[in-house]
């Protein structure tokens, strides 16, 4: 591809980039104005009136519940993936949302039991506004509970992973947006770099004894680990399929040919794929074991 073919391909992808957030934000805000449009015709000037008598109600009730913990859950969350502390950001995702749970659900049965004491008590002066304000309460619970959800992954955009992966990937934002097509392009790309420096390492050995030898798999997994930081970024972000695909490759490469039939080639396939899934598994939850522990569990499972 020519550096004038790149250009316009970068260019395209910019301005498909701000189509769709434009188109995104109309598609928003036509929404929004429908509902009231059909809420007005449906409801009629009286009904509107009574559910905004409500409304108020309904949006203290949200702020009240939720109080800026949202804000508070991206800044943590931004925090612990900034320290590779990936576990630490799960735990505050989990405590958040079982806080944002319960204030939710105090809140919504407060507004949708405590409707007749607004009424009585004259916080609302027109009695017909009760059914609005039940109507409200439940919604209070799903954006309270959702904006756990929401602080969570503005924790990851403030963190933006894809850069940290892109810059241990060792390419640019610059070269991205000129040279790549796709995160995946990039990642792969830097995968297969790994694998074949790996297998310029391995080569040096005299012999390479056979796919499932305790001796592959741990120098496989210690050199792996170098760049576990990367890899769990990789696999938190949903593009751990790409290091599942590099494993593949060279295993198949390394060990399989035709002649050995294809029992052999699904062997080798579900090989790979316990290879990886225990090391995503080991990594993630901080290496409590050590590398010839795991080898040695793999190594019982296909002795």
């Amino acid at each position: 591809m020519s550096d004038t073919e790149k250009s316009a391909s970068s260019n395209n992808k910019f301005l498909k980039g701000t189509l769709i957030l434009t188109v995104s934000s109309i598609v928003v805000k036509v929404i929004g104005s429908l509902n009231w449009i059909i809420l007005s015709r449906v409801l009629g000037g009286e009904g509107i009136g009574l559910y905004q008598m409500g409304f108020p109600i309904y949006l203290m009730a949200i702020t009240l519940s939720s109080a800026g913990i949202p804000v508070a859950i991206s800044i943590i969350t931004a925090e612990k993936l900034a320290q590779k502390d990936f576990l630490g950001a799960k735990r505050v995702f989990n405590v958040s949302l079982r806080l944002l749970f319960v204030t939710g659900l105090v809140f919504a049965s407060a507004l949708f039991f405590g409707a007749h004491w607004l009424i009585d008590n004259h916080w609302i002066r027109d009695s017909r506004a009760y059914y609005s304000i039940i109507a409200l309460a439940p919604a209070v619970f799903f954006v309270t509970f959702l904006a756990s959800f929401r602080g969570y992954l503005q924790g990851w955009q403030i963190m933006t992973p894809t850069a940290a992966l892109t810059e241990r990937a060792g390419v640019s934002r610059m070269t991205y947006y000129r040279n790549y097509h796709s995160l995946d392009e990039i990642f792969s790309s830097y995968l297969k770099d790994l694998v074949e420096s790996y297998r310029q390492d391995v080569a040096t050995w005299p012999d390479k004894g056979n796919y499932n030898d305790s001796r592959n798999m741990l120098h496989c997994y210690e050199y792996f680990n170098h760049y576990k930081e990367f890899i769990a970024c990789l696999v938190q972000t949903g593009l751990g399929h790409l290091l599942l695909q590099a494993l593949d490759g060279y295993i198949l490469d390394t060990y399989y040919t035709e002649d050995k039939g294809q029992d052999f080639y699904y062997t080798l396939r579900a090989f790979s794929g316990s290879l990886y899934n225990i090391y995503v598994t080991w990594i993630l939850e901080d290496s409590k074991e050590s590398a010839e522990e795991i080898v040695s569990i793999i190594c019982k499972i296909y002795s």
